[in-house]
């Protein structure tokens, strides 16, 4: 069976008894079979080679002078100009006009090959983000990314397993995670669960 990834940026987390919200969804936290500190490997879409396309300048560049020389002796046949004169086509003006458009052309190439090239040299492909992965039995597989320091992490994992081995405690408190300020906070729990959106699992109210 395939799992299945959410990723959530600026996610608010909260747990009330076997309870775990997050955005419109709730989850039961008896279905927690890994939660674990992870750094992803991203594609950085600013690099030049980001979108899976291949830039062969080279050719499009070689390509274009090939074709400016060839325009340029072609307007120089006799030919051309017999036939100028035979139906009054300014032919040789046609073939200029194209000429100069292929040189401009392969200009233009030069400059957007230079610049992909400097995308690559100074762009990183690739970047690392780190945050929570919660990996639940039924292959749901919640990633919350933190763009603070990895301390705020630990310290999440910290109060997810006191309230995920501990029961009692779990039920008379409630945890509330802010990643958008990395702010963890536990207040006592007032009156019964109230259940909304969609729920993922066994959620049972104690």
């Amino acid at each position: 069976m395939n799992s299945e990834m959410k990723e959530f940026q600026n996610a608010l987390v909260t747990i009330r008894g076997n309870a775990l919200r997050c955005g419109n969804s709730i989850y039961s936290i008896n279905n927690i079979v890994l939660v674990t500190f992870e750094s992803v490997q991203k594609e950085n879409e600013k690099h030049p080679d980001a979108n899976g396309i291949k830039y062969n300048f080279f050719a499009l560049i070689l390509f274009s002078l090939l074709l400016s020389v060839a325009l340029f002796f072609f307007r120089e046949a006799s030919f051309v100009k017999k036939l100028h004169e035979i139906t009054s086509i300014d032919i040789e003006g046609a073939v200029t006009i194209f000429c100069i458009l292929s040189f401009m052309f392969s200009i233009g190439a030069v400059f957007a090959m230079i610049e992909v090239l400097w995308g690559r040299l100074t762009i990183d492909r690739y970047y690392f983000i780190d945050g929570l992965r919660i990996v639940f039995s039924n292959n749901i597989n919640l990633f919350l990314i933190s763009r603070t320091n990895t301390g705020f992490i630990k310290e999440t994992i910290c109060h997810l397993e006191k309230f995920i081995s501990n029961p009692v405690y779990s039920q008379n408190n409630e945890l509330v995670i802010n990643f958008s300020d990395s702010s963890i906070n536990i207040k006592e729990a007032v009156g019964s669960n109230i259940i909304g959106g969609i729920v993922q699992g066994d959620v049972t109210n104690g």
